[in-house]
């Protein structure tokens, strides 16, 4: 589960922030701020038209930083 806040967005491209929930079923002790296996998430995010970048700082012990990137499709 998750969504997005739009800070500043053109036609193009925007700049939101992040959240949400991600499920770790066993190992949701590897979070310090993990509530049983539930750990949040919140990041910032960059999109251009279908195209997206987010930075997920450091949630686990073993990285700094989490970089995800794809595409997305409208749901008609």
């Amino acid at each position: 589960m998750s969504g997005a806040y739009p800070l500043y967005r053109t036609e193009n491209w925007g700049f939101d922030l992040f959240a949400g929930l991600a499920w770790y079923p066993g190992n949701g002790d590897q979070f310090n701020h993990a509530v049983d296996d539930m750990a949040p998430l919140v990041s910032v995010q960059m999109r251009y038209r279908n195209l997206f970048i987010q930075a997920l700082p450091r949630g686990g012990n073993a990285v700094d930083a989490t970089l995800t990137y794809g595409l997305t499709f409208p749901l008609n």
